[in-house]
């Protein structure tokens, strides 16, 4: 309760009349409005080794029917792998290679690739050359480093396969971290809920969209719905911005005056024991 407590007053003074928080450990977003909360849904968050950061920023947009532009650490870690091992992995998974972040930029063609020239596991190799210097042979390496492919950008476009789902909701950060929608349902039946790379899933998006909506002019939702029913990105600005709080919190005590408690999936509760109680022998 003490770490808890201390992360409470690392918040905004603050949090606004309407705002989301998404508490990592609870795997769950909450809107709340002159502090009801008015929507409650579950979230897939980041693994320990992705995870999802701790902030506060604004949602300013949101994007309908996105494009996947594919983080370069997943390419080459994820994809290049597989596609060295099988040419044929991006059949039909709507996966586009531009020359540059823009989707409307110059595509390569997928089957001229040579995706060995991307595989990081190849090695240096050393060419021996023999000369012949004042009648002596002498011996000469020479270390010559792989060919590399051109650079590449990865974009997924709009469907039912994308990862991001059909909507994502925007709070530009230097995280690039966003509010997503999942074709991956089944990760909500979960308890624990930490599989994405960073970013927050969400379980009922459309009611998150419906939500904003029902507070802001720009946004209408029955025309939202028929842009979702095709695959033309759509971006609506918000008239009025909304704050987001991504939290940490492994204790707290809920509207109904119910203590929680959650595991420590990222071993956050330990580090903080660790430096805020050093010399404690009873912490």
């Amino acid at each position: 309760m003490r770490l808890n407590l201390e992360r409470m007053r690392w918040l905004p003074r603050s949090l606004g009349e309407k705002y989301l928080l998404v508490n990592i450990p609870d795997y769950r977003l909450k809107m709340y409005e002159n502090n009801e909360v008015k929507l409650d849904m579950k979230t897939v968050v980041g693994t320990r080794k992705n995870p999802t950061p701790i902030f506060s920023n604004e949602m300013s947009f949101i994007v309908l029917n996105p494009y996947w532009r594919i983080p370069p650490r997943i390419v080459k870690r994820e994809i290049i792998p597989k596609l060295v091992k099988n040419p044929s992995y991006l059949d039909g998974r709507g996966i586009r290679l531009h020359e540059n972040w823009d989707h409307n930029s110059a595509e390569f063609d997928l089957n001229s690739i040579d995706w060995s020239l991307y595989d990081e596991n190849r090695v240096a190799t050393t060419n021996i050359t023999t000369t012949i210097v004042n009648g002596e042979e002498v011996q000469t390496e020479e270390v010559v480093e792989p060919e590399k492919g051109p650079t590449m950008r990865f974009i997924q476009i709009p469907s039912d396969k994308n990862p991001l789902g059909r909507m994502k909701f925007m709070f530009p950060n230097k995280y690039a971290v966003y509010l997503h929608d999942s074709p991956a349902k089944r990760y909500f039946n979960y308890t624990k809920r930490a599989y994405s790379h960073g970013c927050v899933r969400l379980a009922e998006p459309k009611e998150l969209l419906k939500a904003i909506a029902s507070r802001d002019d720009n946004l209408d939702f029955d025309k939202a719905s028929n842009i979702l029913e095709d695959i033309e990105k759509t971006q609506i600005g918000l008239k009025k911005k909304i704050p987001v709080h991504m939290v940490y919190l492994t204790s707290w005590v809920d509207e109904n005056n119910n203590l929680q408690f959650r595991d420590d999936i990222y071993k956050y509760d330990k580090i903080q024991k660790r430096l805020m109680y050093k010399s404690n022998k009873y912490m």
